[in-house]
């Protein structure tokens, strides 16, 4: 009876590895979980974020509400992204394809990294 999830929050810090991001990525996305990209607890004006997400394919980016500053800097650079995406036509429309796990299901296959409780 291990617990299933369709989906994943990854915390991106300074310290965490581009490439450690792309390998949990590719991970998450061959067992069909959903890549969320997050932004650490503490705020800063940094927006390197969204361009990650963009550039990994995370298909949701959460970065809070619009009441301060430093989150709407990263709104603002994501709007940046699109708007420079959608001028080279290069922006695709997005499939979003979600995925219901009823109390049956299981996922194809388990991560390793992750212990059962």
């Amino acid at each position: 009876n291990l617990p299933t999830c369709s989906g994943v929050v990854l915390k991106y810090i300074n310290q965490t590895k581009v490439s450690d991001l792309v390998e949990v990525i590719g991970l998450l996305d061959g067992q069909r979980h959903i890549t969320i990209l997050g932004s650490p607890d503490g705020e800063s004006s940094d927006d390197s974020l969204v361009d990650l997400a963009v550039g990994l394919g995370a298909r949701f980016l959460k970065l809070g509400g619009l009441s301060r500053g430093e989150r709407v800097t990263k709104y603002n650079r994501l709007l940046a992204i699109e708007e420079e995406l959608a001028k080279n036509r290069m922006l695709r429309e997005a499939s979003l394809e979600f995925i219901a796990f009823d109390g049956e299901s299981q996922p194809e296959k388990q991560l390793s990294s992750v212990p059962p409780p």
